[in-house]
Formats: C-alpha cells, structure tokens, sequence
C-alpha cells in the first residue's frame, strides 16, 4: 500500500509539474514572432519554423518528427522504465534545473529570442524528471531529452549558407574540369563553358544545411542504438557533418552532368527537385558504411594487441 501511495504521489506530482511547463510555454513562450505580430505559444512558434509557412524552417522540417522519435526512445526502455519508476526518488538538483530553465526561458523573453525559450523548455523536462524520479531516471533519459534540441532552430546556422555554397561551387567546379566537363565558377554558380551547356546557381537551399542538420540527427540516433562506446559515438557523430557535405557536392555534379548531356530541363528541374531525396539516403548509407568500418578498425587492432599481449 506505501509503495502504490509512493508511486502515486510521483505520477501526479510529475503530471502536475508538466501541466504548469505546458501551460506556461503555450501562453508565455515568445514575445516576438519574426516581424509579423505576437503571440504567446512557443509551441505555434516551432510549427511555424518547421512548416514551410516560414523561409527559416527551410533546414528545420525535420523537427516535426523530433519529438515522436523521442517519444519512442522511451517507449522503447518501457521495462526499464517500470522498474526506474518503482525505485524512484526525488532528487533537489531538479530545483535548481527547473530555476535554471525558468531564467533562461525569461532570457528568452526579455531579449525576444524564441530559440533560447525553446531550449529552456527542454531543459524544463530534464529537471522535472530529476525533481520527481530521481537521478537514476535523469540520467537514463539524458538521450531522449537532448534528442529534441535537434528540433530547436539555430539562428547562427544561416550564417553558415554562403561559405557552404562557395565550397560547393569550388569543389564542383574543380570535379567537373577534372572529369572533362570546362566549367567556371562565377561567384556561387558554377556554368559551363562549352556550346549549349548549362548555369547552375548554388543557391542557399543547395547550400547542404537541410543534410547537415538532418543527418546529424539521425546519425546521433544511430550512434546512441547501435554505439555503446563514447568514442565511437562522438566520433560517428562528427562525421556526419564532412558526409552531408561531400554528398551536396556530389548532388551538385551530378546535376551538372545530367544538364551538361541530357538538357539544362532535365537537369535543373526533374532531377534537381528528386535528387535531394536519393542523396539524403545516400548520406545515411555512407554514415552506416563509415560505422562498418570504424567497428572493423576495432576489430583489427584489438586482434593486434591480443597477439602482442600473447608473443
């Protein structure tokens, strides 16, 4: 009976702290909404950046899907959970998260700057769980807490566009030349310099943000399932950026080459729209294949040290 009671005591007291999280960021979450009015709900704010209602959420469409991934991560440990919720503890340092949260997210507010609530209130959750289950559960669900920071819109990531579509269009423009197709780069296009050929402007949607920040995500989820060591997961982590990068320059060619022989129509327009999709999976592909052998390098040298350990 005082361990139902117990259990009780923490479902509500989480349920309730949950309800007051939500309740304040959907009416006092932002204080701006880009130039075209107010609006209290945070939450109206992050569709808005994900949906194709903003030019922002250009690289961020993928935040839609963030939190059901989240959701599964829990659902996944759903026995762990069961006996992490029968041992649960309260644990204080949740009060100094949740007062951490509540001033970064009054931050947010006071410098009208969404993005910096949005991280408050994932660090809301964090603290709750700390507040009500105990450290045991903050630390098992650190992953799918700081999964849905892949939701959040960074600001300072459109700075990164014009450097990312001038390395494209050096790159590309260095292949092409390379593989007997005379091209020149003019700023951010590369154009071809034969009769009938083609101009292709590497514009900031061709720049690989949209690769780079989804494929990070998904890389990070891979690492977490399938990775048990933190190198191996830092380092698979890490080299999902140099992966979306590669293959927006490879996407760039290819566009150029099938405008070069097969039109400036087909090129620039079908196989321009469809490519960005069979290129994303291409990144997932080269990230699976970049663990493949990472895994077989620990292999191998784990054989090497198991042979001089043994001469």
């Amino acid at each position: 009976m005082n361990h139902f009671m117990r259990y009780k005591n923490i479902l509500v007291g989480f349920v309730f702290g949950m309800m007051c999280v939500l309740l304040l960021f959907q009416f006092w979450g932002v204080t701006v909404w880009h130039g075209r009015g107010t609006s209290g709900s945070l939450f109206r704010w992050l569709y808005v950046m994900w949906s194709q209602e903003s030019t922002d959420a250009v690289d961020y469409s993928h935040g839609l899907i963030i939190p059901f991934i989240s959701l599964w991560l829990f659902w996944r440990d759903r026995k762990m959970w069961s006996k992490i919720l029968s041992e649960a503890e309260s644990h204080g340092f949740g009060i100094v998260l949740l007062f951490a949260s509540v001033f970064m997210h009054a931050a947010g507010l006071r410098m009208q700057i969404p993005h910096l609530s949005a991280v408050a209130f994932v660090l809301s959750l964090w603290a709750l769980i700390w507040l009500f289950v105990g450290r045991w559960a903050a630390w098992t669900a650190w992953f799918p807490v700081v999964f849905l920071l892949f939701a959040v819109p960074v600001s300072f990531l459109a700075h990164a566009t014009f450097p990312l579509r001038m390395l494209g269009t050096v790159v590309s423009t260095w292949i092409l030349n390379g593989i007997g197709i005379p091209t020149t780069q003019v700023q951010t296009a590369v154009v071809s310099t034969a009769g009938q050929g083609f101009a292709l402007d590497v514009a900031d949607e061709c720049s690989g943000i949209r690769s780079i920040m989804a494929l990070m995500a998904i890389t990070a989820l891979y690492a977490y399932l399938f990775k048990k060591h933190w190198f191996s997961r830092i380092f698979l982590f890490a080299m999902s950026i140099p992966v979306a990068v590669a293959a927006n320059i490879g996407r760039i060619v290819t566009i150029a080459i099938v405008a070069r022989f097969w039109g400036q129509d087909l090129g620039m327009k079908i196989y321009h729209d469809y490519s960005g999709y069979l290129i994303f999976v291409l990144c997932v592909l080269m990230v699976m294949g970049v663990s493949g052998v990472m895994e077989q390098t620990w292999i191998f040298f784990d054989r090497v040290r198991k042979r001089l350990r043994a001469g």
